[in-house]
């Protein structure tokens, strides 16, 4: 009886030991492939920044195309330029609306700090409530992370029906 015991008792240290090495691999392992992601993404950045462009007349032409050659340079046949350019344009002004919205929310908040801090200058300290639209002083507000400014009956109402917290 005593002896099949020991046994097992070193039989299971020996497997917790190979599970406690098999975590540290495991570990090394992520570790490593998180560097190896991080390198190829570089490279593949880097190889986008130096890569040329270049516009061709058919598709015949582009299959004409050294592949070593191919590889250092994008091609664009001719039919793909408007469709490039479309796309490019959409691009633009997606990147440029989300920007204006961004400022637009930075103004806003802005503002909201202002007010919250009693600094908008003469008369900028009131707000109207947007629940009750009772004019709300600086003091008698309560501002949420969102930037939200309420009174604070309302925020209280708000957070007593619903069971939320006002951040």
């Amino acid at each position: 009886g005593g002896c099949s015991w020991r046994a097992l008792c070193a039989e299971a240290s020996r497997e917790l030991e190979l599970l406690a090495a098999l975590k540290r691999e495991i570990k090394a392992c992520r570790a490593l492939w998180s560097a190896h992601f991080d390198l190829l993404s570089q490279l593949d950045e880097l190889g986008q920044g130096v890569s040329t462009m270049e516009l061709v007349e058919d598709d015949e032409e582009l299959r004409r195309i050294n592949p070593l050659e191919a590889e250092r340079h994008r091609y664009v046949v001719r039919y793909e330029h408007a469709e490039r350019a479309h796309k490019y344009r959409g691009d633009l002004a997606l990147a440029i609306a989300d920007l204006n919205a961004g400022k637009r929310q930075y103004s806003y908040l802005r503002r909201q700090a202002l007010l919250a801090d009693g600094e908008g200058g003469e008369g900028a300290a009131m707000a109207m409530c947007p629940v009750c639209h009772d004019e709300v002083g600086p003091n008698e507000r309560s501002i949420a992370r969102c930037a939200h400014s309420l009174c604070t009956p309302c925020a209280e109402r708000i957070v007593a029906r619903r069971q939320l917290r006002l951040p």
